[in-house]
């Protein structure tokens, strides 16, 4: 996984991608998918990664 790997900017690249395609699809699995994405950049959102927060931003819009 690239964000075990340190790669935070891509990750959030990749997770961007992610969300595109689960436009539209409402389940239990995408669901915890993005709660499960949320929980991992906390610590990169509280050091102040803007793709992060971004991301994090994108994806409790997504959670609505």
């Amino acid at each position: 996984m690239e964000l075990a790997d340190g790669g935070i900017e891509q990750t959030c690249g990749s997770w961007n991608r992610a969300l595109d395609s689960m436009t539209g699809v409402q389940s239990v699995r995408t669901r915890r998918a993005v709660i499960e994405m949320r929980e991992s950049l906390a610590r990169f959102k509280s050091r102040g990664v803007s793709a992060a927060s971004e991301l994090d931003e994108r994806a409790a819009t997504f959670m609505i």
